[in-house]
């Protein structure tokens, strides 16, 4: 685990919150400036922000990231007693991905960045159809998790009382109360919006406990 202070003037592909790619590299990046409290990780809505060529690439990085990466930071972060004093970073790569996050001494957040990692599988730069066959992935899933948002939007309304689990989804939930919107695709997940949750939920972690619609 390395400290790289990453100076966004110097990145053309800078982030306007989180952690910083290399500098020159010009690919998709995402960054976040989280909660961090606790050893949980709650990242805002309003404070993360992409970098870097839109479509089908950064697409598929947002998939990863939901789907692969904060799950394995969050159980980094609970299993190393990540203090909020420290500059320590810790990272993760896996599938030509890399993703990092530090608190920066804040006391308080947790600065995250994820990016291509420019490595296939033989080690050498990741060729045309490794990345081809990430981007057939993530528009298979996000076709998935449309489908899955569509329905729950058909049989629950706005307003419609929920309970949610922001980790397991097992013992007392983390919270419950109305839904604020409806429910839409977040990285390929179908996700729910409630009333006093901090960002979103996968609905795979949302129950219904009515439907009677709370205005």
């Amino acid at each position: 685990m390395t400290e790289n202070n990453n100076d966004a003037a110097a990145c053309p592909s800078a982030i306007e919150f989180g952690r910083q790619p290399p500098v020159g590299y010009d690919g998709p990046a995402w960054g976040a400036r989280a909660i961090y409290r606790g050893r949980a990780v709650d990242i805002l809505p309003n404070r993360q922000g992409f970098a870097g060529p839109e479509g089908k690439p950064r697409e598929a990085l947002l998939s990863w990231i939901n789907r692969t990466a904060l799950p394995k930071i969050r159980a980094m972060v609970k299993a190393q007693s990540l203090d909020g004093s420290t500059r320590e970073v810790i990272s993760f790569d896996s599938r030509g991905y890399h993703i990092e996050a530090c608190p920066q001494a804040s006391h308080g957040y947790l600065y995250l960045g994820a990016w291509e990692r420019a490595v296939g599988a033989g080690g050498g730069a990741v060729t045309r159809s490794e990345r081809q066959a990430t981007v057939t992935r993530s528009e298979r899933q996000a076709a998935v998790a449309r489908h899955v948002a569509d329905r729950w939007n058909a049989k629950h309304p706005v307003g419609t009382i929920v309970r949610y689990w922001r980790g397991l989804c097992e013992g007392e939930p983390s919270g419950q109360g109305p839904t604020r919107h409806v429910a839409t695709v977040v990285g390929g997940d179908a996700v729910a919006w409630v009333e006093g949750c901090v960002g979103c939920v996968a609905l795979t972690h949302v129950e219904v406990v009515h439907d009677e619609v709370v205005r």
